[in-house]
């Protein structure tokens, strides 16, 4: 069995490193030249040196950073098992106390970058 290896062609390329944002638990907030990402942080396997390490699996692409911090919000209120509403409630108070500061950053980034788009 083969291991999926970079192309001959494509390892003389460097890699730029992206940034994790930390946002809640293992949830990061990331970006490349096109879009905004939320990222799930797990442990995974190098495939070229078999050691264990950290991995930022792609969960959606937003267009602002600000739509990936309220993305996070409506993802983590599903996760939760609630029987009534005053319990979806407080579930929420919870999930905004957590993410307020990043929600604060995000709403600045869009008024400083216009969106961004």
């Amino acid at each position: 069995m083969t291991k999926n290896k970079q192309p001959e062609h494509l390892k003389n390329i460097p890699r730029i490193p992206r940034p994790h944002i930390h946002l809640v638990d293992n949830y990061y907030m990331t970006a490349d030249a096109y879009q905004w990402m939320l990222t799930k942080k797990r442990k995974g396997k190098n495939r070229d040196t078999g050691k264990s390490e950290d991995q930022y699996k792609p969960v959606a692409f937003y267009a602002t950073p600000l739509q990936v911090v309220q993305s996070l919000n409506n993802r983590l209120l599903r996760e939760f098992e609630c029987s009534t509403l005053a319990e979806l409630q407080e579930k929420s108070e919870s999930v905004a106390t957590q993410l307020s500061g990043a929600l604060e950053q995000a709403e600045k980034i869009k008024l400083n970058t216009g969106s961004m788009r």
